[in-house]
């Protein structure tokens, strides 16, 4: 996750597409064309770069939310598009155009009306009325039952972070310290950054010199116990002078975490001498 926003390599990202607005346009074919515009590029940015970008650019918007355009089948919301248009290119007029697309969309009849109610004709038996009036108080005693309990039960507590999420989006960073940090290799800092609110920590890594442009940064945070497994979170980040993690959460106290991080630089890659841990 770059911790600053790369320079350049966004050209001729923006397409027409942004302009099928017509007949045949579909939310299939937008998304579709809207996933293409980032597929398409040499170098496709990590989702984490791409929340970076649209944050300098002015649009505050979630790894979770932008990630959606490549998951959802249904028509992503307009913060998402602005979003990951507003990452991939820096062409306001063209982030409007698709917005306003995903608005003609929006407008697309698709919905069904509500079913007609049709009323029974007088001279039904008065024992149809008695029986709708005895299952209506029925579903009103069990809908009152329902909202009773969940008023008298209390609310389950909230995590306030799990693992994966973006720190910058969590309450974590509010109590963030650094754990532990290391300068061993002189060539970048080393750092694990502790959360005690959220019982989480991540992993950054900042370069020594001025040689980000054209390069690039790796850190790992992992549990000791398991460093391959699933909770692993890595970020490998060009054109940037430092990176940091997603979040690992760590229930367990006696469940280590380690760290370990590598710069790149003319195609040498300088690692950490060994991990750090807390």
């Amino acid at each position: 996750m770059a911790a600053d926003d790369p320079p350049g390599g966004e050209g001729g990202v923006v397409r027409h597409e942004s302009d099928r607005q017509d007949h045949s346009d579909s939310i299939e074919l937008f998304v579709e064309d809207l996933r293409r515009l980032r597929d398409e590029l040499e170098v496709p940015p990590t989702w984490d770069a791409m929340v970076h970008r649209a944050r300098n650019r002015g649009v505050r918007v979630s790894r979770s939310t932008l990630h959606k355009v490549a998951k959802l089948d249904g028509l992503p919301s307009e913060l998402a598009v602005r979003g990951y248009l507003t990452a991939l290119s820096r062409d306001p007029a063209e982030v409007e155009r698709w917005v306003a697309r995903r608005t003609a969309l929006v407008a697309l009849p698709g919905e069904q009306d509500a079913a007609e109610v049709t009323t029974r004709p007088p001279g039904r038996t008065r024992w149809r009325w008695w029986v709708a009036i005895a299952a209506t108080l029925l579903v009103t005693n069990v809908v009152t039952g329902f909202v009773v309990r969940r008023i008298s039960t209390p609310a389950p507590v909230t995590a306030p972070a799990a693992t994966g999420d973006n720190p910058l989006d969590t309450p974590c960073l509010d109590d963030a310290k650094v754990a532990t940090s290391t300068y061993r290799n002189q060539q970048f800092l080393l750092e694990i950054v502790f959360s005690v609110r959220c019982r989480a920590a991540w992993a950054r890594i900042t370069r020594a010199d001025d040689s980000a442009l054209g390069n690039h940064v790796e850190v790992v945070i992992y549990r000791r116990s398991d460093p391959d497994g699933s909770t692993r979170q890595e970020a490998v980040e060009p054109d940037v002078k430092s990176a940091f993690t997603t979040l690992i959460v760590r229930a367990d106290p006696t469940d280590r975490l380690c760290a370990s991080g590598a710069v790149v630089t003319n195609d040498t890659r300088s690692a950490a001498m060994e991990p750090i841990c807390i």
